[in-house]
């Protein structure tokens, strides 16, 4: 890169970190730990600090918890520890960590598509409103989004051809980094089966033996690195598990929304109708077994865990026979977490009032997904088109149309990416698998916060769409170092 080009490239990097510095002190007291999540993971780190271990209890014998992972905890408790137990100073070190976020993806954009296509992707990553408000939130978007970005950064690294010596030891890493990203949030998970499988699709074709030892060591690592935390989890509450996320998934949210559906009542996941289904489905098992319903503070967490387990047989014994319904939810949930949503958040942070006050819900275009996914596009237009035209003022109706204006310009420009990337398609095979995967798994939940930590790899095929050529990965590095080691691969053909 030119000395000009570093300089602009830093120059993005800056400006992510002003946007979201302005954003932080926007902030009032009290934002940053407003939602439910965000004092659990206050609580968490508190509890760490005070010698009390990973729980989320306020008050002793502070059992253990077993719905978070324990990585972002840990950071929260390591901020705390250097500046005091105040969750501003974890905004401003989280605005800090994406500002380097858009440096990692400028970097991942410059290795597939050139400088220029590097300096797209930064820029639009940089002033991406969702990463600025969940850099605001204590939760693990945004350390959860560094990772991914780092991670994959870090594959190119070692699938570079010029980087023979090095491979082992830096597959080593990545597949470390994809547990980091699982302690963070059990959602990633998979990460390591799909880098390693990226490596695979790589490398295979003239290095097969190379090819299967690289993804070996991508497993390896990542086994390695998360087998301490399930065997906590085996020791303390008798499973091998990450967390009871996907347990607690089926039994507070898939079991419930598949059975209002089934009775005819379609709600989504925390309404009022989802959370009596709940609430029934706990009586029944409690009555069944001879036990009352308690929350995980109250009794010891191998109890706990045995009573969510028999839960989880009520709810799976309850939607077994509805399979279909299960399927049909999930994806339209998924369907749904596309939509546009935080210009709400964003409404009411510029002094513009409460959103839900104007007569349009917030939710109006997932609702128009849906009904465009029926069929009924009538009703779809209406949703999106007709009413806010309609109802809305005209500061609201520029912020509406705006925001599904450049949603719907950012989804064609992030496909024509993947089109334009087809010519490497072991990297994009990996983009879109973790991008997929890892919005896809929360199903009937599906929202930004599920987008928010795959955005920097949105953002990397937003930017290769705006080019009407993509350049050859091979073009930063040599094409003769590659012949030298004899690694010609799918990753680095030219298009």
């Amino acid at each position: 890169m030119s000395k000009r080009g570093a300089v602009l490239y830093l120059a993005i990097g800056l400006l992510a970190l002003g946007v979201r510095l302005v954003y932080v002190a926007s902030l009032p007291p009290g934002a940053i730990t407003e939602s439910i999540d965000a004092l659990g993971y206050d609580q968490l780190a508190r509890n760490l600090r005070a010698g009390h271990g990973l729980s989320l209890c306020e008050a002793p014998p502070y059992y253990p918890t077993n719905i978070r992972t324990p990585l972002y905890p840990v950071f929260v408790a390591a901020v705390y520890t250097l500046a005091g137990e105040r969750p501003v100073v974890v905004a401003l070190v989280q605005a800090i960590l994406d500002s380097v976020t858009t440096l990692w993806v400028g970097a991942i954009a410059m290795r597939l598509a050139g400088r220029r296509t590097g300096l797209i992707a930064a820029t639009v990553y940089a002033l991406s409103l969702g990463q600025v408000q969940f850099a605001g939130t204590l939760m693990t978007e945004t350390l959860l989004a560094f990772l991914i970005a780092l991670t994959v950064w870090i594959w190119m690294e070692f699938i570079a051809p010029h980087q023979n010596a090095a491979r082992p030891r830096t597959a080593l890493l990545c597949g470390a980094l994809c547990a980091l990203c699982a302690l963070v949030k059990p959602n990633a998970l998979a990460l390591g089966a799909i880098w390693a499988a990226a490596t695979l699709f790589a490398l295979w074709q003239r290095t097969s033996r190379r090819a299967l030892m690289l993804a070996a060591c991508v497993l390896i690592a990542n086994v390695m690195l998360l087998f301490p935390w399930l065997a906590r989890n085996h020791a303390i509450f008798g499973r091998w598990y990450l967390a009871n996320s996907f347990q607690g998934g089926l039994i507070r949210v898939t079991a419930p929304v598949t059975l209002a559906w089934v009775r005819g009542v379609p709600a989504i996941p925390w309404s009022p109708p989802v959370e009596a289904i709940y609430n029934e489905l706990v009586t029944q098992t409690a009555a069944r077994h001879g036990w009352t319903p308690a929350l995980w503070c109250d009794i010891p967490p191998a109890e706990f865990e045995q009573h969510e387990r028999q839960v989880m047989e009520t709810a799976w014994a309850a939607i077994r026979p509805h399979l279909d319904i299960v399927w049909h939810v999930h994806w339209l949930g998924f369907l749904r977490g596309w939509a546009p949503e935080n210009f709400s958040h964003w409404y009411h942070h510029l002094g513009l009032g409460e959103w839900s006050s104007i007569g349009v819900p917030g939710g109006g275009y997932a609702n128009a997904i849906e009904f465009a996914w029926y069929g009924d596009w009538g009703a779809a237009i209406a949703e999106a088109i007709v009413n806010p035209w309609k109802r809305l003022s005209p500061v609201a109706r520029v912020i509406w149309f705006g925001w599904g204006i450049a949603y719907a310009f950012g989804g064609l420009l992030a496909l024509r990416g993947a089109w334009q990337l087809r010519h490497q398609p072991a990297a994009l095979f990996g983009l879109l698998a973790t991008i997929l995967y890892t919005v896809f798994l929360p199903g009937p939940i599906s929202s930004l916060r599920f987008r928010v930590p795959v955005v920097p790899l949105i953002a990397v095929l937003m930017a290769a769409g705006c080019g009407m050529h993509a350049v050859p990965a091979l073009s930063l590095f040599s094409k003769q170092a590659a012949q030298a080691n004899g690694l010609s691969s799918t990753f680095n053909r030219s298009p």
